[in-house]
Parts: structure tokens; C-alpha cells; sequence
């Protein structure tokens, strides 16, 4: 399963077919807000404000069996094997998170601090509500108009629109059908989600690609 947050919350959830529809009938669709981290390869670190606190990951705590039996019976429906993979068997974990709340000081602290490009924007209860990338926050700190006193500004304020969407995934989603995305969306990265929208991972390409070739019988269609 897939789904679209924005800063108010979860706007779309439901499998990537219905995605496309929806997205194809949108008049409106803005610009999508992805991740796209170049620091995938490695489990996050711990920041301050235990947001981004380890997270214990047990399967049976993210897969209802009510999940699990209706994704097999989709696949038998559909004539597929049984995947080999899915989102929370092979994502990074913890994740480098940054707080929709925090100023934005603090949040050019941890762009300082760690290497990553684009971090998920969480709220105080960790669930998602976009993502920022170093580039956007440069970019706007740089800028002629910029003034010292948007240091202390709350991220929310200044880079989170109404408009703006992140994708993410459901922990059961199929390695393949988050690989079409990838290809569909240019997607580098994106955040695997509870249902309560509490974010507990991260795909990447990289974790895609070990994942191929740490199993060679899996076949990764796009």
C-alpha cells in the first residue's frame, strides 16, 4: 500500500494503481515533494528531543495479519508469486528526522551535523508531514531577503505548504511495486509509515539494490 501525506496529514492511501488514477484525474497536482537522501546506505543516528530515538521494529507489531492475508490474496488473484521482500524487511532504520516545530537554527545544526540532502518532516508524534532538503534550505537562507530574525521562524512556517505531498509506503509493500514508483516518480528514497502515520523507515535505491543482489532469485519488475 502506498500514501501521499501533506502537512495537515494523510491525503491518500491505498494500492500504486489507484495512485495513478488519482493522480491522473488531479487538475491541480503541484510539484511532488520526494526523498531523495544520498546517505541511505547506513542506519541514522540519534538527535536531540528523542526524536529520532531507536525504534524497535518487530515485524508482528507492523504487519496485522488482516494485512497480510488480504496482500496474498491480491497476489493470487493476480497470478504472482509471493514477493520476497517488503518495505520493512529491507528499509534503514532509525531514521534522521526533523521536527515540523523546531527553528530553524536548529534545524541548519543538523544539516551541519550529518551528511544527508533530504530528511522527513515529522510532527511531535513522529508522524509524517513532508520532507526538507539542504538545497531548499540554503536556498533560502541565502536569499536577498532573507533576515537573521527567520533563524528563530518554525520550520513549518516557512517550507511547509498546503499544497506540498510526500509519498510513502505501507510496511507489507512489495519491494517490486515500490521500485515502479521509483521509476514512475524519480524517487531516490521514501519513508515507510505506520498506519497511524508514525514513520519507522526509510527505502532507498541502495537498499533496493543490496536486496536484488543479496537474494538473486528476486526478479524486480518496473
Amino acid at each position: 500500500m502506498f500514501a501521499v501525506y501533506s502537512p495537515q496529514g494523510l491525503r491518500f492511501s491505498g494500492p500504486l494503481e489507484q495512485l495513478r488514477r488519482v493522480e491522473k484525474l488531479s487538475q491541480n497536482a503541484t510539484a511532488r515533494h520526494t526523498l531523495d537522501s544520498a546517505a541511505e546506505d547506513n542506519a541514522f543516528d540519534n538527535v536531540s528531543n528523542n526524536i529520532n530515538s531507536n525504534v524497535s521494529v518487530d515485524a508482528n507489531s507492523l504487519v496485522s495479519k488482516k494485512a497480510s492475508d488480504s496482500y496474498r490474496a491480491m497476489l493470487g488473484e493476480q497470478g504472482q508469486p509471493e514477493p520476497v521482500y517488503h518495505a520493512y524487511q529491507i528499509m534503514s532504520k532509525p531514521v534522521l528526522m526533523l521536527r515540523s516545530d523546531w527553528q530553524l537554527h536548529k534545524v541548519g545544526q543538523q544539516f551541519k551535523s550529518f551528511p544527508y540532502q533530504v530528511f522527513p518532516v515529522v510532527n511531535e508524534y513522529r508522524q509524517l508531514r513532508g520532507s526538507l532538503s539542504r538545497q531548499e534550505y540554503y536556498e533560502f537562507i541565502t536569499a536577498e531577503d532573507f533576515s537573521e530574525k527567520f533563524f528563530f521562524s518554525r520550520l513549518a512556517d516557512s517550507f511547509l505548504k498546503s499544497n506540498q505531498e510526500t509519498y510513502a509506503v505501507d510496511p507489507i509493500t512489495d519491494v517490486r511495486r515500490i521500485s515502479q514508483l521509483f521509476v514512475e516518480k524519480n524517487l531516490n528514497a521514501i519513508p515507510v509509515v505506520k498506519d497511524s502515520g508514525e514513520v519507522i523507515g526509510i527505502v532507498s535505491r541502495t537498499d533496493i539494490l543490496r536486496c536484488a543482489t543479496s537474494d538473486p532469485p528476486l526478479s524486480l519488475w518496473c
